[in-house]
């Protein structure tokens, strides 16, 4: 979400417009919270990640978008007809899948936090459908999903004590990786040898790690300017307001936390 705070601040600025940022925390109360403040006309349009996906909890976005255009990034609510800006991530957590799978994983772990937010949901999917395209079965005690860090470590350490022992992950989310990765080492379950890994992330200290962790690189950056572009687009009325979608795609890049 820096890289992509940047790259809304470089055409927001350029604009002559100042950026307020709140935070979530993925707290789907917090947002409405948000949602309802900004109903005074204190800004003139808003650029989201939303918390949640959840259906049933879209009033407070509906409610704003009657008043001031909205813009979603990175995460969207796919049943509104608010355009957002999103990455390929269906098709990024299936060719990351299948890259482990290449590498001899046949036990293979997601991590992710809610279903309900929809990169989670479309990560997921891909995962799921590259296991079944590679005739490999679907085990749901290998879905690890939490909203809270310290609980996903819990739930790795739980899993991994388990007879059926995991031989590969799939992260979708990079702080939970910095976990696995931590409860690895406490354990110590090696990396690449017992535990191959590939994660979502755009932090260049990844290839610092030990080892350096293999990743799919989401286009953080240019999702933020495309969506602020877009939203300047909607406040000029240069575009109606509909729903215009668009979809970047990742970079993957394979190091030592998957490949021997």
């Amino acid at each position: 979400f820096s890289l992509s705070l940047k790259g809304i601040e470089s055409v927001v600025h350029e604009k002559g417009y100042n950026l307020m940022i709140y935070q979530t925390n993925d707290n789907l109360a917090i947002e409405e919270q948000i949602f309802r403040y900004l109903e005074n006309g204190l800004v003139a349009g808003v650029l989201s990640a939303v918390a949640s996906n959840k259906k049933g909890y879209v009033e407070h976005v509906t409610r704003l978008n009657n008043l001031i255009p909205i813009i979603f990034f990175d995460r969207s609510i796919k049943e509104m007809s608010i355009p957002h800006v999103t990455c390929n991530d269906y098709e990024s957590g299936f060719t990351a899948t299948v890259h482990l799978i290449e590498k001899g994983c046949k036990n293979i772990l997601f991590i992710g936090i809610d279903e309900s937010v929809s990169v989670t949901s479309d990560r997921l999917k891909g995962y799921m459908n590259a296991l079944k395209a590679k005739g490999i079965e679907v085990i749901e005690s290998n879905i690890l999903l939490s909203e809270s860090v310290d609980d996903m470590g819990l739930k790795i350490k739980k899993r991994f004590a388990e007879i059926n022992k995991a031989d590969g992950v799939f992260s979708s989310v990079e702080r939970y990786t910095m976990q696995l990765y931590k409860v690895c080492n406490e354990l110590n379950i090696t990396i690449p040898g017992q535990l191959k890994i590939i994660s979502f992330s755009n932090n260049p200290f990844v290839t610092l790690m030990n080892p350096p962790l293999s990743v799919v690189i989401p286009p953080a950056y240019e999702m933020g300017k495309e969506a602020a572009n877009l939203l300047f687009q909607l406040l000029q009325k240069k575009k109606e307001l509909t729903c215009e979608n668009k979809v970047m795609q990742c970079a993957l890049s394979y190091s030592r936390s998957s490949v021997l």
